[in-house]
């Protein structure tokens, strides 16, 4: 049989598809999963960064049970990053390197045989530009994704491979790596790696404090990089810098957490939405967790249901009044009683009808006022 030869014009355009992804990944994936990956590298080289899971659905003439199901195969293998909002939307995929993953499993060492200069083109471990994916839910309801609610005082950098490398041929580093691995129970990603060198490095975590760190949010259902990430800056803004100081702050949280949620009667966990309340209320307005249920417990019989916002109200109009105790809403409580009964019990002489003079009529008054009127009468007849 003869040789196939292939050419391909200069002029053409082109998407750059890793070889690595054709040796080691694409043989053994299904042909649709191929698709939706290939059809994703080609928007990265266009213009168009915002897509929809029915839009991929519709361009590929799958169905979005069938988009779903690859991007989820592609991100347990390692080669997609995906954000979901708190209503389990996705909202952002970022591809990663097929050779860093190849390079990591091919060597016995955790850390450095990872990030070889050689497997990683442009010294860059991620591709740094996500795809953003809104479904028609996230778009209609404005469901807010769940991101810190402040201005991170740190900013992520993507580390270099030789930044990596450095920090592998750290022996506090490469045992930190491990026990992380262990907590995760499953091989580190090269993201992975980029967040415990930020926690390290960036904002400047000791090892045993990132260690609580992720004993913490792992203990909490929570193992993704943007809420631990999450966690992190907000305990470096609070100036936590010891695993006291961060054991101090997470019981007083989760004891606040515990008393509204036993307030509000919740049989499930508050949300990260929800979770941003408890959190302004316990850090900001510094509330103890008398303070928080009282003000759950009168949310509940004002509007017979548990309501986040509602009790946001509650409680901010209390802070600016410099509440800090169950006396002080009691005083409140009952000078607002005192004003209310006054306004009720006003006396008839401030109605406004009653400012004018009032005239004094005697019998011999009424008397010519009758005797008018019956005048009036005979004449009318």
């Amino acid at each position: 049989m003869a040789n196939i030869s292939i050419h391909i014009p200069l002029s053409m355009g082109s998407t750059s598809i890793s070889n690595v992804f054709i040796d080691y990944f694409m043989p053994t994936a299904n042909g649709s999963y191929v698709k939706v990956y290939l059809y994703l590298l080609r928007i990265l080289s266009t213009e168009q960064k915002d897509l929809s899971i029915s839009l991929l659905a519709d361009k590929l003439e799958n169905t979005e049970s069938d988009i779903l199901r690859a991007l989820h195969y592609w991100e347990k293998k390692g080669l997609l990053s995906i954000q979901k909002n708190i209503n389990g939307n996705i909202t952002d995929l970022t591809f990663i390197e097929p050779e860093t993953l190849i390079t990591s499993r091919n060597s016995n060492s955790n850390v450095s045989n990872c990030f070889s200069t050689g497997a990683v083109q442009n010294n860059h471990l991620t591709t740094a530009t996500p795809i953003t994916l809104e479904t028609a839910t996230t778009k209609k309801q404005n469901i807010p994704v769940a991101t810190s609610n402040r201005e991170p005082s740190y900013q992520r950098k993507n580390y270099t491979v030789q930044e990596i490398s450095t920090l592998s041929k750290n022996e506090e580093f490469q045992k930190l790596t491990l026990i992380i691995e262990s907590y995760l129970e499953r091989p580190l990603k090269p993201t992975d790696v980029q967040m415990i060198a930020f926690l390290r490095d960036t904002i400047g975590f000791s090892t045993e404090l990132i260690m609580y760190l992720y004993e913490y949010c792992i203990s909490n259902g929570k193992r993704r990089d943007n809420y631990i990430e999450t966690v992190a800056i907000n305990w470096a803004n609070e100036g936590i810098r010891t695993v006291e100081q961060a054991e101090q702050t997470t019981a007083k949280y989760n004891a606040d957490y515990n008393a509204v949620s036993k307030a509000f009667g919740l049989n499930r966990n508050p949300g990260t939405y929800e979770q941003k309340f408890i959190y302004r209320w316990s850090k900001e307005y510094k509330f103890d967790t008398v303070i928080l249920a009282e003000a759950c417990n009168r949310t509940i019989k004002n509007i017979n249901k548990p309501d986040f916002s509602y009790a946001d109200s509650i409680l901010k109009n209390w802070y600016h009044q410099g509440v800090h105790t169950l006396a002080d809403i009691e005083k409140i409580d009952n000078e607002h009683k005192e004003t209310k009964k006054n306004r009720t019990h006003t006396p008839a002489t401030n109605n406004s009808f009653n400012a004018f003079p009032q005239r004094s009529y005697t019998k011999e008054d009424f008397s010519s006022i009758e005797k008018r009127l019956l005048e009036k009468s005979y004449h009318n007849k």
